[in-house]
């Protein structure tokens, strides 16, 4: 019968929809009839797979077992699809009713739903079945499976298309119940008049984990005063808003809407206490303390009381525990980026305190009289640094002979460079020496200190 349905939804309903939404003329838009028909192209296929794979089964010999638990595995592949069904069907609703003002659409909506075949169903009693089937499911699945003993061939595949079951049950309860909870956020943003300075605190309602929890019309009082007031109390599991009831005009409307003009915000985080009280008369029976502040609530009905009570409590905790966790994880970012700034200040520092000139540029440029290079006012050589030669060379003793030709010159030196011979190549008094101690080496130092004895002379000359 559920299967029928379905598709008598989808001959009397979604197929000529859809088929007016490409005309011309169309009373409906392609969109529209996509977002009220949803995922009925997905679920009705789907279950039809399931009623003849159930239909086969019942029809084995009673000699045998009746395994029946591994048909449902086909359902599993529709599970999310049944999700988003649900999700459309409040809204499905608001497009219809807007859909109907329209004298065009309803005139041709009236004619179809008109249909014999439908026997005075309407569509929303066909809509509503996907809605309803998933709990059922979950019923017969769940009595089955506690009536059938673990020998039992059907024993595992059924657990298994309980367990499925379930949670796609659950994932529609709570898409459904946070659907809910942003429409009542929606409608309650667009009757609040919020005062100007209070712009900036309130911002916007909806965010993405607020919930609404609970509202009333209550006499209220602030701090001492016996003072009291009608308000209508919002309560989120965030913030309690003190509201003041009033009636707008609306425009092209006899009507009048209710307006709720905000009076006073309270951050649950904030509060440090809440405070029920005995039933006495005139006393409040809540009391709820921010810092300096007290706002009391009057309630007569003790079961009322209770209510408040609770879920004030509740919503308190609830925020608090966010106000932790959103302080711990700004701790921790925080943190991050202070270490790391320290560890990249630490890193520069030591590059900066290491790094050799001779290492930054590949062309040094020092005084060298050893040279003889003739410049005006200053007697300077070119020192280059050819980076395959460097690598080669383990040190700094292997010097062209300063005898011929001055040229461009090439040292032979470590990648990283010491203090000795970053000096030795910025003064030339410790130019002349060098880590080895070789007979070699001492010759070649005598010499060019002979030689260069020579030349100085002869320049002073």
């Amino acid at each position: 019968m559920y299967v029928q349905n379905l598709d008598l939804l989808k001959a009397s309903f979604y197929e000529p929809l859809f088929e007016n939404s490409k005309n011309p003329g169309r009373v409906i838009t392609t969109d529209d009839v996509r977002t009220i028909f949803g995922s009925l192209n997905i679920i009705l296929p789907v279950n039809k797979l399931l009623l003849g794979e159930l239909e086969k089964r019942l029809q084995v010999p009673e000699s045998e077992f009746l395994v029946i638990g591994d048909a449902f595995e086909t359902l599993a592949y529709c599970l999310k699809s049944y999700t988003a069904y649900c999700n459309d069907f409040e809204n499905t609703r608001h497009i219809l009713t807007r859909l109907k003002k329209n004298s065009s659409f309803k005139s041709f909506f009236d004619k179809i739903s008109a249909n014999e075949a439908l026997h005075g169903k309407t569509i929303f009693d066909l809509m509503i079945l996907p809605v309803q089937r998933i709990p059922r499911y979950r019923m017969l699945l769940a009595e089955l499976y506690k009536n059938t003993w673990e020998e039992h061939p059907d024993y595992k595949s059924l657990g298994e298309a309980c367990r499925n079951v379930n949670e796609t049950a659950q994932s529609v309860e709570d898409s459904q119940e946070k659907y809910a909870n942003i429409n009542k956020i929606i409608a309650i943003q667009q009757d609040l008049k919020i005062p100007r300075k209070m712009e900036k605190e309130i911002g916007t309602l909806l965010q993405a984990d607020r919930k609404f929890s609970l509202e009333g019309l209550l006499l209220c009082s602030e701090n001492e005063s016996q003072d009291t007031h009608s308000r209508k109390i919002l309560l989120f599991n965030d913030i309690l808003m003190v509201t003041k009831v009033g009636l707008e005009k609306q425009k092209d409307q006899k009507k009048k809407k209710e307006s709720l003009k905000v009076k006073k915000i309270i951050h649950l985080n904030q509060v440090t206490n809440i405070m029920k009280s005995s039933s006495v008369e005139k006393q409040p029976s809540l009391s709820i303390i921010v810092s300096n502040y007290q706002l009391n609530l009057h309630i007569d009905n003790q079961k009322q009381t209770e209510t408040w009570y609770k879920t004030l409590v509740d919503c308190r905790t609830y925020a608090l525990q966010k106000k932790e966790m959103n302080d711990r994880s700004a701790k921790n970012t925080n943190s991050s980026d202070t270490k790391r700034d320290r560890w990249t200040l630490k890193r520069k520092k030591a590059t900066t305190a290491t790094q050799s000139p001779l290492v930054a540029s590949k062309e040094v440029v020092v005084d060298n009289p050893l040279f003889g290079a003739k410049v005006p006012n200053r007697r300077k050589s070119h020192l280059l640094l050819d980076d395959d030669y460097v690598r080669k060379s383990p040190s700094m003793n292997a010097m062209v002979d300063p005898t011929k030709k001055a040229k461009a010159y090439k040292m032979n030196t470590t990648e990283s460079e010491s203090g000795q011979e970053v000096r030795a190549a910025s003064n030339p008094k410790h130019q002349l020496f060098s880590r080895s101690t070789s007979v070699d080496s001492l010759h070649k130092i005598s010499q060019l200190g002979r030689k260069s004895s020579k030349d100085l002379s002869a320049l002073n000359d």
